[in-house]
């Protein structure tokens, strides 16, 4: 065979393979089978908390759907577990009108909580993947409150 035959059926080939996974691509939805799990796994979650709690509130949707937009980040697995995420729903809704102010949305407030945790593991070694504790919690309450503060002080007229 040639030198140029060969290039030519390898770049068929590689062509074909390329062609190949963009069907299979295509046919699968990768993203979407994921998220309506997670989103059907967080609203049940949701119905029983709603259950025992009065009236949820606007904002309660708003944390729902960024919840579920970070459902597969491994970087928010300290939601996944525990109650802490209903702990968190509920700090939301209490300082949803604050946050309003500042341009803080649902998603802003999870990678806020998200940042705010992993200096708490760096700050006290704790482990990569090591679950969140009442005490980190309260850490993390904290930290977001005085942020709220801080921001009161700086843009209050």
């Amino acid at each position: 065979m040639s030198e140029e035959n060969r290039k030519s059926v390898l770049h068929d080939i590689l062509k074909r393979e390329r062609e190949a996974k963009k069907l299979q691509k295509d046919k699968a939805p990768i993203s979407s089978k994921p998220i309506s799990i997670a989103k059907t796994q967080i609203d049940q979650k949701s119905t029983s908390a709603q259950s025992n709690a009065p009236k949820s509130k606007q904002g309660s949707s708003a944390y729902n759907d960024a919840l579920v937009e970070v459902a597969l980040d491994i970087r928010f697995y300290f939601l996944r577990e525990g109650d802490y995420t209903f702990h968190f729903k509920d700090l939301y809704d209490e300082l949803k009108s604050d946050m309003d102010k500042y341009g803080i949305g649902a998603r802003k407030f999870l990678d806020y909580i998200r940042e705010s945790f992993d200096r708490y593991k760096n700050t006290h070694k704790m482990m990569p993947l090591d679950p969140m504790n009442l005490k980190t919690y309260k850490y993390v309450e904290s930290s977001f409150r005085d942020l709220l503060k801080m921001m009161q002080q700086k843009f209050k007229k």
